[in-house]
């Protein structure tokens, strides 16, 4: 009875975002943005559209495609935005989190927020396999394992999911295991850069 009325325009244009998101590719990040700001045009109001844009400029950030100076403020802002319009929003939560993961490296603020988003949505594949990457950063790789294996069995169609949990198994020295994901996230898409430039170390090691 409490959930807020939602703009069908805006809803369509932040699933279209997401759907391009999680290609990965320059190009498809680009596609989101303008997704994600038309749903923000549409209705300014919309938490989860927000939450879409500071994805989109932390994965710049994290795979090279933009500068930390260019990248930082923008998903930074968008991500305290969405807090501002929803603080209860498990894809908020996320969004901050991963903002103070990679971008601000607060450990303590982002171990808070991740499990804060995982109470309100624990079958946001995204945020649990982020969550497994934030864990290995603190030297728990055993747990992340878990939250990893879990995020690929929610979302096992997501390629960028696919290429963050092979990256998890890779770190955690499981090379065939690793090897196999990346190839089962490039049947899905065979120029996703996460998945290529990951099959490639994985080879390697």
């Amino acid at each position: 009875a409490a959930a807020p009325t939602v703009n069908p325009e805006a809803h369509e244009a932040y699933l279209r975002g997401c759907y391009s998101f999680m290609k990965g590719t320059p190009g498809d990040l680009e596609t989101a943005e303008k997704y994600f700001d038309t749903a923000i045009a549409k209705d300014p109001t919309y938490a989860p559209a927000y939450a879409g844009r500071s994805w989109v400029w932390n994965a710049r950030n994290q795979m090279g495609f933009a500068s930390y100076q260019e990248a930082a403020p923008k998903a930074r802002a968008a991500a305290l935005k969405g807090v501002e319009l929803d603080a209860n929003s498990a894809l908020i939560q996320a969004a901050l989190a991963s903002v103070r993961t990679f971008i601000d490296w607060d450990w303590e603020g982002a171990r808070g927020s991740w499990q804060l988003a995982l109470d309100l949505n624990p079958s946001d594949a995204m945020a649990q396999v982020s969550y497994a990457h934030f864990l290995l950063i603190m030297g728990h790789g055993e747990e992340a394992l878990i939250h990893s294996r879990k995020a690929a069995t929610l979302d096992p169609f997501d390629p960028t999911v696919l290429g963050l949990h092979a990256a998890v198994l890779y770190f955690e020295r499981l090379y065939d295991e690793s090897i196999e994901v990346y190839r089962e996230g490039l049947r899905i898409q065979k120029d996703n850069p996460i998945l290529i430039n990951g099959i490639w170390n994985a080879y390697f090691m």
